[in-house]
This record gives C-alpha cells, sequence and structure tokens, in this order.
C-alpha cells in the first residue's frame, strides 16, 4: 500500500471524520476509484465509537489503495483535526472531503488536474452538488465569482475549492478556536493574501446537507466574528446596503409578477 502512494502526490484528500460508518464507504470508494492516480488520501478520524475505522481498514489492503495515513484519536474539534490532515500533506495541492460527501464522478481530479497544470492560480473554486438526503432535493452551488464581498455573502463549501499547499507558508492553517465557519475565515485569509482564484464549472462533489454547517443560526453568528476579523466597519456597512437594495428590488419585482434569476 505504501508503496502505491507517491512521495510526494499531485493532490492531498483529506477527510476528517468521526462515527461515519454509514457514509464513509462511499466517500472513500469516491476517491479509491478516481482515473487519476496521482494522489494520497489522509483519514483523520476522531476516535470513532461506531464501525467508521474497520470500513476504512477493509480499503488498506486493497490494490491500488491511495490511503497514505489514517489517525483516530480524539481531538478539539473539526480544525484542528484539518489541521492534523494539512502537516501530513504532501500533495502540491489539497482538497478536503468530508465523510458524509464524496467527489462527484471518477473523472473529479483528472479534470481539475488538466486545468490547475494550464492555468496560474492559487486556488480552484468549482461546483458542487448539495443533496439533502431526507427528501432527495438536490441544488447546484455554482458561484461566478470568489472575492471578499462574495465571501461576505456567505453560502460557501469547503468541498467546493481546492487551493496549492505551499500558501499556507503565508497565512498559516484553520483557527481552530471556531467551530462552524473556520473554512470560510481561511478563504477570507487566502483571498487577503492575494491568492489567485480560479472559478471552475467542473463539479467537484455532491455535499449532503445536515452537518454542523445547516445549524443556520449558528453559522450567522460565527459568519459575522470572521466579517468583523478582516473587512473595516465602511466595507461591512456598503455591502449590507447594497445587498439590500438588491433583496428589496428583487421583491418588488416579484410582486410585480416578474420572473427573477437568482
Amino acid at each position: 500500500m505504501k508503496d502505491i502512494v507517491p512521495k510526494e502526490p499531485f493532490f492531498s484528500i483529506v477527510t476528517v471524520t468521526k462515527n461515519a460508518e454509514h457514509t464513509i464507504e462511499r466517500c472513500v470508494e469516491s476517491v479509491y476509484t478516481q482515473k487519476f492516480h496521482d494522489l494520497e488520501h489522509i483519514i483523520i478520524d476522531g476516535l470513532s465509537e461506531d464501525r467508521t475505522i474497520d470500513r476504512i481498514r477493509c480499503y488498506l489492503d486493497s490494490a491500488g489503495c491511495r490511503i497514505s495515513h489514517v489517525i483516530s484519536e480524539k481531538d478539539a474539534g473539526i480544525y484542528q483535526a484539518m489541521n492534523k490532515g494539512l502537516l501530513l500533506a504532501k500533495g502540491k495541492w489539497v482538497y478536503y472531503l468530508n465523510a458524509d460527501d464524496y467527489l462527484f464522478d471518477s473523472n473529479v481530479l483528472a479534470n481539475i488536474y488538466s486545468i490547475l497544470v494550464t492555468e496560474t492560480c492559487d486556488v480552484l473554486y468549482g461546483r458542487l452538488l448539495c443533496y439533502d438526503h431526507t427528501n432527495g432535493n438536490a441544488s447546484l452551488h455554482a458561484p461566478r465569482k470568489i472575492n471578499i464581498y462574495r465571501l461576505m455573502s456567505g453560502g460557501l463549501y469547503q468541498q467546493a475549492w481546492t487551493f496549492r499547499r505551499d500558501f499556507t507558508s503565508k497565512i498559516g492553517g484553520f483557527d481552530e478556536g471556531l467551530r462552524i465557519c473556520g473554512d470560510i475565515d481561511f478563504l477570507m485569509r487566502l483571498v487577503r493574501a492575494d491568492a489567485r482564484v480560479s472559478v471552475s464549472a467542473i463539479i467537484l462533489s455532491v455535499f449532503r446537507r445536515g452537518g454542523a454547517s445547516s445549524d443556520f443560526s449558528a453559522v450567522k453568528s460565527e459568519h459575522k466574528l470572521v466579517e468583523r476579523r478582516y473587512c473595516s466597519s465602511l466595507t461591512r456597512f456598503g455591502f449590507k446596503l447594497w445587498r439590500n437594495t438588491i433583496r428589496f428590488g428583487v421583491s418588488i419585482m416579484r410582486s410585480l409578477g416578474q420572473n427573477v434569476t437568482d
């Protein structure tokens, strides 16, 4: 297994998990079946009490296994676990794939690679299929642009982007003091450090709704904290004024019976 994983892979896929016995196999399988093989898969488990680790071990002796590390121990939260994965990562590019989620198809990494070797960027932001397993509804997350104002508007997902690992020497890792919005905080720091961001039409993964990030009141509260860290009072005021004006205009158009596309 160790001989299969390259010493310096192009991609490091990091999966943070705890008590995910019902979803971890699909996550691992989506990495295992990738047609692009220059990768490693790092799994950081928060000392699961179910059969999560047993299900992961089923892949360790499989031909073509790309799992380079499996760590199962207590941690202080998801962002400490994500930092553990970041420290272990040897790849040029790092991508976080949660245990509840999975890569969209077997061509995802090959398609991303074809972009990254031709474009000059530090962050690639793609599309995401958001799936609600409770009712079967799905929606496409497809931002047109990533900048400080788009970050302030919220609704961004870590499963939709990958970043150049060496850029973390400039900005550090994830803030372990945050509970939900550490990925937005990290992306804010990337943008403010002048990371070059490319937006792609490639669907990277399927995101299953229902985790901690679905607690919208908690997300809203912590998101405001992150905004205050990186955006001036004037910037925040101007953004909210613009956003409220747009919302008012949309509501007027809808009241008049006009079709509005968000």
